[in-house]
């Protein structure tokens, strides 16, 4: 487990700490101060809150995101869990496109997106491999789609998604989009 802020790599930045981290690593969030910065997660990896914090990703100056288009490796499988965090004009998606049997998990999470486009997804994922998505348990106020979810993948190949438990909602009921968005071919 490393803890951000703390020691190398983890002494800098969110990012500096997550690209440091072990593949399988735990990155644990201790500070309250908002994190406005874009992440990038390619690896196996836990982000989560540290003990007696509530972090947030992002400042609300400018939209933020936790992409993990690069998660999937071809000839092997990732594990992403992202649970706990706060989101205040920030966004996770990410395309798993190579490798298989992938595991992407958002879970009690607090989303708010409210941009000027209705066309942002709070929560995306993007499979064109066998994969995984569970999200669950998240509160998401979001003028976009609430959650997306697509499956482009051939005929023989397996993506299985779990929705439970999710609060989606707008706060601006005239400009909304979809609560979920499912798009599978």
């Amino acid at each position: 487990t490393l803890t951000y802020p703390g020691a190398a790599p983890c002494n800098t930045t969110l990012q500096a700490c997550i690209t440091g981290a072990a593949g399988g690593d735990v990155v644990e969030i201790a500070t309250n101060t908002p994190v406005d910065e874009d992440l990038t997660i390619n690896k196996s990896l836990t982000l989560r809150p540290a003990a007696g914090y509530s972090p947030t990703i992002g400042a609300g100056a400018s939209i933020r995101s936790v992409n993990f288009d690069d998660l999937g490796l071809p000839g092997d499988f990732q594990t992403l869990v992202v649970e706990g965090l706060n989101f205040n004009q920030a966004r996770i998606d990410g395309l798993v496109s190579e490798g298989a049997d992938h595991s992407v998990t958002i879970r009690n999470n607090i989303l708010f997106l409210e941009i000027d486009s209705n066309n942002t997804t709070a929560v995306k994922i993007d499979a064109r491999v066998p994969m995984t998505g569970v999200v669950s348990g998240n509160r998401i106020t979001s003028i976009g789609q609430g959650i997306a979810a697509r499956a482009i993948t051939a005929p023989a190949e397996a993506v299985d998604f779990l929705f439970e438990r999710n609060v989606i909602d707008t706060s601006l009921p005239s400009q909304s989009n979809d609560g979920i968005e499912l798009d599978f071919r």
